[in-house]
Order: C-alpha cells, then sequence, then structure tokens
C-alpha cells in the first residue's frame, strides 16, 4: 500500500488500465486453449465450428481490447488534462503572486476539487483587497493632523474606497453624550438632514447607545434622500458604523449606497472603521489638550476683568449689593469650573514639565563639565601636567558624547512621532555587532565592578540595518550595566531558522509590577524626580522598541523585583522590506556602508601625495579634519565657502573632496552640483560631513550625484574620519 500511495495520478491510472488489458488477454489465452482442447476430442464437423467460434472469439477479444484501450485512454487524457490545468494555475500564482481562477465546471471530484481551489483564491483576493485599502488608508491619515482633518480626510477616503454616494461622521460630545457631525462627504441640507443625535435616537444614536452597526434597505422617498446636481434619488443602503478604539466611542460613520455593497466593501467598512478611530482618537486627544489650554488662559482673563469690574462697583454702587453678590455666586462657580479644568490639563503638563526638567538637568551636567574643565585649562595655560591635560580632555570628549547622543535620542523620538525614521537595511553580522557594543560598555562595567559576560553561538549574517541594532543594543546593555550595582550583566545571541534573539540578562533593581506597563511609554521613568539616583531622560526603552518593530522585530522584557531583568531583542532574519518604500540611503549616520558588513580597510592605503579638497565654514571642524587627514600623510586644501571650494577644486584638481552642506553664501548641495557639471571634476568622490538632518529627498539627490558617504559631525573620531576618507579614495 506504501508503495502505491507514492505513486503519481498518471502512474496510477496507467497501472489499473494495464491490469485490465493483462486480464483481458488472460481471458482470451484460456479461451484458445479450452477451445484447441475441444478440438482434439471432438469430431470433424464439431472441430469447424469449433474453429468458427475460436475466429469469432479472437476478433471479439482484439475488439474488447482495442475498445477498453480507447475508452481508458480517452478518460485518461481528460482527468490528466484537468489536473495539469490545476497544476499550472497553482505554479503560475506562486511565480507571479497573481490570484487567477481555474475555469472548471461538471460535478466530478476534480470538479470539486477545482471549485475548493477557486474560492480559496477568492477569499484570498478578498482579504488583498481590504488590506490594500487599510493601507492606503494609513497612508492618507499619516502625519500631524487636526482632529476635524483627520475626520474629514478618513470619511472622503473611506466613501471613495466603498462608492458611497454620500456620508457623515458623527463624533461623540463629551460632555452631554450627543453625536455631532464633524465632516461630510457628499451631503446636501434637507429634510433628512440633522447636525446632532440623542444616545438612543435614530440611527446614529441607536448606533451610539449600542456599539453596533445598523444597515438600513429599501428606503422610501420620506426616509432618505440622495441630491446631485442634476438629480435626486433614493439610496438603496444606509450602512451605520460605530468608530471604536480601545473600548472608547469615538462617534460614528454614515454611509449611503445606491447600489448594495459587496461583501468585500462591507468587509472593508467592519475592519477599516477601528483603523480609522485609531487616528481620530489621538488627534481628539491633542484637539481636547490645546481646548484645555485656550480654556484655561480664556477663563483667567475673564476672571481677572470681572474682579476688577467688582471692585469698582463696590467702591461705586454700594446700594447694588444685591446684584453684587449675585455676580460673587456666578464668579465662584467660574472658579471652580476652572479647577476641574485645572486637574484635567495637571496630568498632562505634569510628564511634560517632569521630562523638559530631567532634559535640562542632563544637558546642563556634561555642558557644565566641559566649561568647567575648558575653563581650568584656560586659566592655566600651556605647559601643565599632560597627563592631567589629556584625562580634561577625554572627559570632554566624553561630556560632548554624552550632548550628541541626548540630542540624537530627541531627534530620534521626532522622527518615529513624525513617521519618517529611516531604516537602511543590508548584510549585517549579529555577533560583531554584539561584541563592539559589549566592548563599547565594559569599561563602565569595570569602573561598578560587575562581570559582564558574553555567549552565543553560530549566528548566520542577517538582513538588516547594523546600526539600528547597535543603538538598541547599546541601549539595553546601557541600562542593565546602569540599574546593576553588584553581580553581572550577560549578554547572549541565539538563533532558529527565521529569527536572531539578543538577550540582555542582568542581577540589577528589577522592575516593580507596577511600572512594568509603562516602561515603553516616552518621557516616563520609574523616578522622575530630580533627586534620582540614575540619569536619562526616559526616552531610550521608547526608542528602542519602535527602532525594533521599524525592523520586523520586537523587545520582550521579563523582570523579578530584586532580582533582575532580562531585555530580549528578536529579529527576522530579514528585513521585511516593500516594494514601494525606496530606502532613503545605504549610508548610516557613522559613514559606513553598514556598520557590520563593512570589510576590513586596506592595509597601507595609498596616502602620500593624494590631496584632500575641505570645505567646511567650521574653524573647530576644519582643525580636526585637516589635524587628522595631514598628520595620515594626505595634503588637504580648506575652502571657506562654496565659491572659494569651487575655485580651490578648479586650481588643484583634489583626489576627493570632505564637503559641509550648511556653508554661507553658496551651500554644499549647489556646490556638488556644479562640480559635477564639470568634466574634470565630476568624478571626483565625494564624502558629506555635515550636522544637518537631512530629509529623504535630499538624501536621494547626494546618492544620485555620487556621493560615497554621508556622515554626521560628532558622530566619527579620529579612526572613523580617516577609515572613511581612505575608503573613499582607496575603495
Amino acid at each position: 500500500m506504501g508503495f502505491v500511495s507514492s505513486l503519481s495520478i498518471r502512474t496510477r491510472v496507467y497501472l489499473t488500465v494495464g491490469v485490465m488489458v493483462l486480464f483481458i488477454a488472460m481471458l482470451g489465452v484460456v479461451s484458445f486453449f479450452t477451445l484447441d482442447h475441444l478440438i482434439a476430442v471432438s469430431g470433424a464437423d464439431s472441430r469447424e465450428m469449433i474453429q468458427d467460434i475460436r475466429f469469432f472469439t479472437l476478433i471479439s477479444f482484439l475488439a474488447i481490447v482495442v475498445v477498453s484501450t480507447l475508452l481508458a485512454t480517452f478518460m485518461l487524457r481528460g482527468i490528466l488534462r484537468y489536473i495539469s490545468l490545476l497544476k499550472e494555475r497553482m505554479t503560475r500564482i506562486v511565480e507571479t503572486g497573481e490570484l487567477e481562477e481555474v475555469p472548471l465546471r461538471g460535478h466530478s471530484e476534480i470538479a470539486g476539487l477545482a471549485a475548493a481551489f477557486n474560492a480559496l483564491v477568492g477569499q484570498l483576493s478578498w482579504r488583498l483587497r481590504i488590506n490594500d485599502g487599510l493601507a492606503d488608508l494609513g497612508r492618507e491619515l499619516a502625519g500631524d493632523l487636526e482632529y476635524k482633518d483627520v475626520a474629514q480626510k478618513g470619511l472622503n477616503f473611506m466613501a471613495r474606497h466603498v462608492s458611497a454616494c454620500a456620508g457623515a461622521l458623527y463624533g461623540r460630545d463629551g460632555e452631554s453624550g450627543e453625536c455631532r457631525i464633524v465632516a461630510s462627504f457628499a451631503l446636501a441640507e434637507g429634510a433628512h438632514f440633522a447636525e446632532r443625535f440623542e444616545k438612543g435616537k435614530g440611527v446614529v444614536g441607536q448606533v451610539s447607545a449600542d456599539c453596533r452597526p445598523l444597515s438600513l434597505s429599501d428606503l422610501s422617498p420620506d426616509e432618505a434622500l440622495v441630491r446631485s446636481g442634476t438629480c435626486n434619488t433614493v439610496p438603496r443602503v444606509i450602512l451605520a458604523m460605530p468608530l471604536v478604539h480601545d473600548e472608547e466611542f469615538l462617534g460614528v460613520i454614515e454611509l449611503a449606497f445606491t447600489v448594495d455593497p459587496d461583501d468585500t466593501l462591507r468587509g472593508f467598512l467592519e475592519v477599516g472603521c477601528p483603523v480609522f478611530a485609531s487616528f481620530l482618537r489621538p488627534a481628539l486627544q491633542v484637539g481636547r489638550i490645546r481646548e484645555l489650554a485656550e480654556g484655561i488662559s480664556k477663563s483667567n482673563e475673564e476672571l481677572s476683568a470681572a474682579n476688577e469690574e467688582l471692585e469698582a462697583q463696590a467702591e461705586e454702587l454700594q446700594s447694588q449689593a444685591e446684584e453684587l453678590q449675585a455676580q460673587a455666586e456666578e464668579l465662584r462657580t467660574q472658579n471652580a469650573d476652572l479647577e476641574v479644568q485645572r486637574a484635567r490639563a495637571e496630568e498632562s503638563e505634569r510628564l511634560k514639565t517632569e521630562f523638559l526638567s530631567n532634559v535640562s538637568h542632563e544637558l546642563r551636567t556634561p555642558l557644565n563639565s566641559v566649561l568647567a574643565l575648558s575653563q581650568l585649562m584656560l586659566s592655566r595655560g600651556p605647559g601643565g601636567d599632560p597627563d592631567e591635560d589629556a584625562e580634561f580632555l577625554k572627559q570632554i570628549e566624553l561630556s560632548g558624547h554624552q550632548l550628541l547622543a541626548l540630542i540624537n535620542d530627541l531627534l530620534d523620538m521626532s522622527r518615529i512621532e513624525a513617521g519618517r525614521l529611516d531604516i537602511n537595511p543590508g548584510d549585517v553580522e549579529p555577533g560583531r555587532i554584539l561584541n563592539e557594543v559589549v566592548d563599547m560598555v565594559s569599561p563602565l562595567a569595570r569602573e561598578k565592578g560587575l562581570d559582564l559576560r558574553t555567549r552565543q553561538g553560530d549566528t548566520p549574517m542577517i538582513y538588516s540595518d547594523g546600526q539600528r541594532i547597535r543603538q538598541i543594543l547599546l541601549n539595553l546593555l546601557g541600562n542593565a550595566v546602569k540599574f546593576t550595582d553588584e553581580g553581572y550583566v550577560e549578554a547572549t545571541l541565539s538563533s532558529t531558522v527565521d529569527q536572531v534573539r539578543f538577550d540582555v540578562i542582568d542581577t540589577g533593581t528589577g522592575i516593580a509590577e507596577a511600572d512594568l506597563d509603562h516602561i515603553f511609554d516616552a518621557f516616563r521613568q520609574a523616578d522622575g524626580s530630580m533627586m534620582r539616583r540614575r540619569e536619562g531622560t526616559g526616552l531610550g526603552l521608547t526608542i528602542s522598541r519602535n527602532l525594533a518593530r521599524a525592523l520586523g522585530g520586537d523587545i520582550q522584557v521579563s523582570t523579578e523585583q530584586g532580582k533582575g531583568s532580562t531585555f530580549s531583542l528578536v529579529l527576522p532574519m530579514r528585513y521585511p522590506e516593500f516594494a514601494d518604500i525606496e530606502k532613503a540611503t545605504p549610508a548610516d549616520p557613522e559613514g559606513r556602508a553598514d556598520a557590520s558588513s563593512v570589510s576590513t580597510p586596506p592595509a597601507e592605503p595609498v596616502r602620500r601625495g593624494r590631496r584632500v579638497l575641505v570645505a567646511e565654514d567650521n574653524d573647530v571642524a576644519v582643525l580636526q579634519v585637516r589635524g587628522v587627514l595631514e598628520e595620515a600623510g594626505y595634503d588637504v586644501d580648506v575652502a571657506r565657502n562654496g565659491r572659494e571650494a569651487l575655485e580651490l577644486a578648479g586650481e588643484r584638481a583634489p583626489d576627493g573632496i570632505v564637503l559641509d552642506l550648511m556653508m554661507p553664501g553658496m551651500d554644499g548641495f549647489q556646490v556638488l552640483d556644479k562640480l559635477r557639471a564639470v568634466p574634470r571634476l565630476g568624478k571626483a568622490p565625494v564624502m558629506v560631513l555635515t550636522a544637518k538632518e537631512l530629509t529623504d529627498e535630499e538624501r536621494k539627490h547626494l546618492l544620485r550625484q555620487g556621493v560615497i558617504t554621508i556622515a554626521r559631525k560628532g558622530s566619527l573620531d579620529r579612526f572613523g574620519l580617516l577609515r572613511s576618507v581612505d575608503r573613499m579614495l582607496n575603495g
């Protein structure tokens, strides 16, 4: 049975036909032997009759064999043709990704299989159309939009996507509970138009009360009417859908249709309304905060004016005491309302104030160190203790990097909130990144007397953003060392078929259960007071989780207070790129094509006799770049502005150019465009070194102009700067 089940359908059918033909042949042979025996024992007349029977039997046997073979072949070809057609259509779907049904008819088992296949194709097509619509809705509502803009754009998109002839969005009023219209689509005022609905009254009010969709059909002109510039018509169907996010009712969207919407459109509305609500809720909350702030300011002004008026009336109109008393009662009511409004705004303001205080502290601490050490070195003058001066300079550099890291965190958070996070995927070696991060935090671990361990198995290369992985691991390991006073911190690396996993384990303080739900919240810390033991702004874990999710993974956490925590970064083996997303640049902020896939620079790069033009207007940056390059053996020319850079480039024909983008008169973009227009300078390698936050379009423009490396000022040390220039000139 196992052998037969392993055969293909074609082989099984051929085998069956062969057995049938063999059986018929055996019957024929037996018949022939039987007739021969009868001929042998019979008389002459009987022999002649038997000979006739034998001839007739032979002819009948051959006819049966031929007819059976033809019939079996016909049936076999028909079955195999349908199976081949089904297989061909499946193969085409796998290769092209286009869903197509199989055009089979009949009531056979194969037709039933084709019908099931077509049903599956239809279901997949339905899901894909809905998912495409949700993606378009997300792109339509992305960005920093006000509540009314989100409501209007979302209603317009959904109405057009489902081919509605008219629509309206009713938002819930937080105080009265009524649903009031906030956006409309192709809606004309008339007898059937209402701007508000009480809870439980009308279709909108009933949906508000039940939080369930309602569908109306077979409407009459007295119930509803759709108007255009040329005609009036009765809609065939009206759908009213609740907008709910995190169990909070936000409003009702009502759409009218001249034709009954199909299952795909209804399905899109069922899944699209919660997505629409997820954009409405934050916009509504931002609007409420703004209204509260404006209301407080306006009420304060009104209160001040009323007090002045009361004082003037008290001095001049003693006879109107009763009127003044009534006004005083009114003022007390206003004060009570103001207290309620202040209480509502205090929580949102508290987190913002706490964050600003922490950021101010984090900025001042390294900045004060820089200023104090710089002033001390200036007051001592040259000729002091070289070792102590070197230590001062090391502390100044460390403080500068702390300031830069804080600014980068704030910039990353703003990019994440604006939806403009750059991901630059490439081939990444996870073990190398982990070792680099461990080396970076090991001095702090040694200073605290901690045992810093690593453990990793054989992990293959992955396709992801090495710089972002490094940023996440540096935050997780840095936090582990920061919050561990004794014991050890261990970093492990493991992988499965489709995932790679980084675990950061510590024996630190752990996290309280009450704080565990908020550790990834922006601007929030377990101890946000200015007397807290640990430094930080509360943005690291928020940024890390957003980066992990942007890479297609996530961060998991397990903890026990007083015993330690384990933070796990889980990433896919391949970054899930989408075809319609064009990545801005293959260069990371440190000027590398990928932080963990860059090959080691040549052992002896050619530097002597190579000329580098540095186009930079900042004196400190000029000193740094020029000093590093000349010390390494390069010939360096310096241009302080764009025009001077073009002149020196034309005179000296440099082998490479280090270009700043923010220069007076003519910026770096203009310089680059003009350089590429000169034939003998058009192929000169260019490295961009800038403090400017580049947009996606600016990055694409630089790449189109052949920029080798894009590096951020302050992110490269001496070795990194020299390595980037060596790579630019030596490949």
